[in-house]
């Protein structure tokens, strides 16, 4: 890639090759988003936000929209709540403006990772600073309001559970919860960059995920049919009720649901890997520093490993004695990879799945999601992760 690790907007983790500060980043992130106070405050907050966009749809009958534009806009301001806790833009379109500058910011890298290399350079020295003024995501933007939330912070402002805070509370003090060993707090610099990738890759990954899980469904109603029976046995009758962390983990058919879709239809279907040491792989010698992008979709839906990869079957994620055919259960080893493996594994992936499950209940218990034709489609293209571009539905109240 063209650039150095010096540069910011390589500097966090997905596409930082530095790995001492690789290691540091993945640990403050991981500390944050692993920690079950975090899922808590994150799981009120989505309810919160559904609660207020659906009033649309209650207005009308039937509505008939774009799905992967509402989702979209839908998981921007979901993204700003939870990760940076406060707007970065305040125009009247700011939730469209920062899913599109996510999309734009992800493919960023997909155009200099796969351009050659003196392209890339070029792009760097003559392009970038165009992109960077554009972009909210490296403008300035997200610097200034690290730098004024460390001041509130700092004259007794109490942190909030968002990554912001708890980034630059971390370590702040050996007192402090999320103290991690050995480590300095993070500067603003570091955090900008964390929060920037962590923003951009979640709005477009779980947007991605559920248009083609709501798709799938559409297309399955049998599915359909087996989670609305879970949510029923689960929460109730009461389809404005609070769901909790404990709800959530109790719907099992809604877990495989998530967990099918992300197999059959991965919102990242390749994944970066550096290596560090010389390796021989089949008649090829490679070198230290040469990159390889694996294809995870093809592994997930290869025939050498799973029984009809390109039928959509969540009892794949069932155990044979719950009903299913437990076929995850026999799967070879890094045979479901979704989110990666290894020491680069997302340090995201509990709080996606939790999202993901969150939003299933919260549409589908109260909701029919239809395509708005009998052979309507899902359009998307690869720009360093799938996006979808149009899904139409029909939405009304069950």
């Amino acid at each position: 890639m063209a650039g150095s690790n010096d540069d910011k907007v390589f500097a966090s983790m997905v596409f930082n090759n530095d790995f001492p500060k690789w290691k540091r980043n993945r640990k403050f992130v991981t500390k944050i988003l692993m920690s079950k106070k975090y899922h808590l405050g994150f799981i009120n907050s989505v309810q919160k936000i559904f609660k207020e966009s659906e009033k649309q749809w209650d207005d009308s009958d039937v509505t008939t929209l774009d799905f992967s534009k509402w989702v979209a806009w839908y998981k921007a301001e979901i993204t700003i709540s939870t990760v940076i806790g406060q707007p970065l833009l305040y125009d009247s379109e700011s939730y469209d403006s920062i899913a599109k500058a996510a999309a734009d910011y992800l493919a960023m890298f997909a155009f200099l990772v796969f351009l050659p290399k003196f392209i890339g350079t070029l792009f760097m020295l003559f392009g970038y600073d165009t992109v960077k003024k554009r972009s909210v995501f490296l403008n300035g933007t997200m610097r200034s309001i690290i730098k004024k939330r460390r001041d509130e912070i700092k004259n007794g402002s109490p942190a909030n559970f968002n990554l912001l805070d708890l980034l630059i509370v971390t370590n702040s003090s050996q007192d402090s919860e999320e103290y991690i060993e050995g480590e300095e707090p993070m500067d603003d610099q570091e955090i900008e960059s964390n929060l920037a990738e962590s923003t951009a890759a979640s709005i477009e990954t779980i947007s991605t995920s559920l248009c083609f899980l709501v798709y799938n469904v559409a297309k399955n109603p049998s599915v359909l049919e087996k989670m609305r029976a879970e949510i029923l046995k689960v929460l109730g009758s009461d389809t404005n009720s609070t769901i909790t962390y404990e709800d959530i983990e109790s719907c099992r058919y809604i877990d495989a649901v998530v967990k099918e879709t992300l197999r059959h239809s991965n919102p990242a279907p390749y994944n970066l890997r550096v290596l560090d040491d010389y390796e021989k792989v089949g008649n090829h010698n490679w070198t230290p520093g040469t990159w390889f992008w694996p294809d995870h979709h093809k592994v997930m839906n290869h025939t050498d490993y799973w029984k009809e990869p390109s039928k959509f079957d969540p009892d794949r994620f069932i155990s044979e004695e719950l009903g299913g055919t437990g076929e995850i259960n026999k799967v070879c080893k890094n045979g479901y990879i979704p989110f990666g493996g290894g020491l680069r594994l997302c340090p995201g992936r509990n709080i996606a799945l939790i999202e993901l499950k969150l939003l299933v209940i919260l549409l589908y218990r109260k909701y029919d999601v239809d395509l708005a034709s009998k052979n309507g489609q899902i359009k998307y293209s690869y720009r360093s992760t799938n996006q979808v571009h149009e899904l139409m539905v029909k939405i009304s109240q069950k």
